[in-house]
């Protein structure tokens, strides 16, 4: 439950969902960039923003009070495990001649 009361009741907050979106959203972005960008200069610039994004999403959920660390770092894990999937997929395709 969260370390705060909604509406004087207890509700669930494991995991974060906004650390979860924030992480496979920016992930995701950072993957497909990777893959299309050609120049250097522009995938190191806006991977850079993408995941600068969602570290202070991330942070500010975090200082927020509304979730538990526990929360955060299963939020994190999650997406985590989503953008590999994702990136994994995208390789695979990659490899037998498709377009991801």
């Amino acid at each position: 439950c969260r370390p705060i009361l909604e509406d004087g009741e207890l509700a669930a907050s494991y995991p974060s969902t906004h650390a979860l979106l924030a992480i496979t959203v920016a992930g995701m972005g950072a993957v497909y960039l990777m893959q299309r960008l050609k120049t250097k200069f522009w995938h190191g610039l806006l991977c850079g923003f993408l995941v600068g994004l969602a570290c202070v999403t991330v942070t500010l959920r975090l200082f927020s009070g509304v979730h538990w660390l526990t929360d955060i770092v299963g939020g994190v894990l999650l997406g985590g495990v989503i953008v590999a999937l994702y990136g994994a997929a995208c390789a695979w395709l990659e490899k037998r001649g498709e377009k991801a």
